[in-house]
């Protein structure tokens, strides 16, 4: 979705590691465990263009129904 342009902001790790400043992030050392701020991070994500994103069909079937259980709703 980031190379047809529909989602807006890519995420890298690193990047918010460094911009955190709550605490020190290790990548090199907490990098093979869940971190609960990216992992908030992403949770927090809306997608902005999801209509877009379904008609272009870059997301799958699975994805699809993922959404609609999650109480999105999806034109198919």
């Amino acid at each position: 979705m980031y190379r047809q342009g529909v989602l807006e902001q890519k995420f890298d790790i690193y990047d918010f590691a460094e911009k955190n400043t709550k605490r020190e992030i290790d990548i090199d050392d907490e990098g093979y465990e869940i971190i609960s701020e990216a992992k908030k991070w992403f949770k927090d994500y809306e997608i902005p263009n999801l209509k877009k994103v379904i008609t272009m069909g870059c997301i799958s079937k699975k994805a699809v129904e993922v959404l609609k259980n999650q109480g999105i709703e999806v034109e198919e």
